[in-house]
């Protein structure tokens, strides 16, 4: 398969939709129903563009959809609490942790497009006061 050069706010969707997985059933969430539409624009707004059309790298607009997906989800899920009921324990908050931990990783991984973030190394020299230098 090859790697998309352009998407359709629809597609775009589809691949939100996909990388949710389970948790959009659990959400019940659809393209069809526009479950997607604010976390494109979203998207969009944090890559600063008015129009999906207009967007040049994909890497960029999947990494940040990622992050406005799971933070979309994580909002959605934090209604869900656990409880216990007829003998039976429900812990329906594994879900928010898991969308917490899926939103650091997106930010995580979102953080190789931001202006600001710069990654520089340099060599340390490294003295120990406590060797004995016979020339001094």
């Amino acid at each position: 398969m090859a790697v998309p050069t352009a998407y359709t706010e629809d597609e775009f969707a589809g691949f939100l939709h996909g990388e949710l997985g389970d948790v959009a059933a659990a959400l019940d969430w659809s393209v069809a129903s526009g479950d997607y539409d604010e976390i494109i624009n979203e998207t969009l707004i944090s890559y600063d563009a008015d129009d999906i059309a207009d967007v040049d790298e994909i890497g960029r607009l999947r990494a940040l959809g990622r992050v406005a997906l799971w933070k979309a989800a994580l909002y959605s899920l934090a209604a869900r609490y656990d409880f216990e009921a007829d003998g039976g324990r429900y812990d329906r908050s594994q879900m928010h942790d898991m969308a917490k931990r899926n939103l650091m990783m997106a930010e995580d991984d979102a953080l190789r497009y931001a202006d600001w973030y710069v990654i520089e190394h340099t060599a340390i020299q490294y003295d120990d006061p406590y060797t004995y230098d016979e020339e001094e």
